[in-house]
C-alpha cells in the first residue's frame, strides 16, 4: 500500500506572507533529499474573475480544484506535499461576497472535513511589524477586504473538527520574513511536525539541528 504523504497547508487572508512560506518549506525539505511538490495558489489560474467581483461559481471550482491537485500529487508519490492553501481557503472567500446555500453548506462541511488530511494547518495573520501589504497584478489591494478576510479565517477556526484544531497553528507575518534562509516560521513548523513524530520526518535530524 502507498504511504500517504505529509501534507501541509499555509492558509489565511492575501498577501500576508503564504507562498513566500511554501516556498521556504519546499526549499527545507528538498534540501534533506525529500521528493516535495508544491500546489501553487490555484486562484491564479481562475477561469472566473476572482478578489471582490469573484461569483459563488468562483468557490465551487477553486474547492474541486484544490482537492484534485492533492490526490494528483498524492497518485504521483509525492513525499511532501506544500499548499498555497487549504481546501477552506475558498469558503472564507465565499463567506465575504455571497449568501450562504444549500449547496454551500455541504461544500463547507465537505471541505473542513478535508482539512482533516493535512499533518499541519498554517494559519498566517498580519501583524504590526510588517506594514507592507505584499501585493502583485492578481489579488486585490484593498486593506478593507485583506482585514475583512483576516476576520473571516480566525472565526473559521472555531469550525474545524477537533482532529483538524489539534493541527493548526498560527503564525505572524514578521516570523515569515525575518531571516531570509530560515524564517521563526519555518522553524516553528518544523518543530511542530517533529514533535507530532510524522513518520517520514524521521532520519532528518534532530530538533537541536534543524532548528537551533
Amino acid at each position: 500500500m502507498k504511504r500517504k504523504p505529509v501534507k501541509i497547508c499555509c492558509s489565511g487572508s492575501h498577501g500576508v506572507g503564504k507562498s513566500t512560506l511554501a516556498f521556504q518549506l519546499a526549499s527545507f525539505f528538498k534540501f534533506k533529499e525529500k521528493n516535495v511538490k508544491v500546489i501553487d495558489e490555484i486562484v491564479r489560474t481562475s477561469p472566473f474573475p476572482i478578489n471582490e467581483l469573484a461569483p459563488p461559481e468562483c468557490e465551487y471550482w477553486l474547492c474541486h480544484q484544490q482537492i484534485i491537485q492533492e490526490l494528483e500529487a498524492y497518485q504521483h508519490g509525492y513525499e511532501i506535499i506544500i499548499c498555497d492553501r487549504g481546501s477552506w481557503d475558498a469558503i472564507q472567500y465565499w463567506i465575504d461576497r455571497n449568501l450562504p446555500n444549500d449547496y454551500f453548506y455541504h461544500l463547507e462541511h465537505a471541505m473542513l472535513q478535508w482539512m482533516d488530511t493535512y499533518h499541519a494547518i498554517v494559519l498566517v495573520e498580519p501583524d504590526t511589524q510588517v506594514l507592507h501589504f505584499s501585493q502583485d497584478n492578481i489579488r486585490s489591494g484593498n486593506q478593507d477586504f485583506r482585514k475583512r478576510m483576516v476576520k473571516h479565517f480566525q472565526d473559521a477556526v472555531k469550525k474545524l473538527p477537533s482532529d483538524a484544531e489539534k493541527n493548526l497553528l498560527t503564525i505572524t507575518s514578521s516570523e515569515i520574513f525575518d531571516h531570509p534562509a530560515e524564517s521563526t516560521a519555518l522553524k516553528k513548523i518544523i518543530r511542530f511536525l517533529l514533535q507530532k513524530n510524522v513518520p517520514i520526518l524521521s532520519g532528518i535530524g534532530d530538533l537541536q539541528t534543524l532548528t537551533k
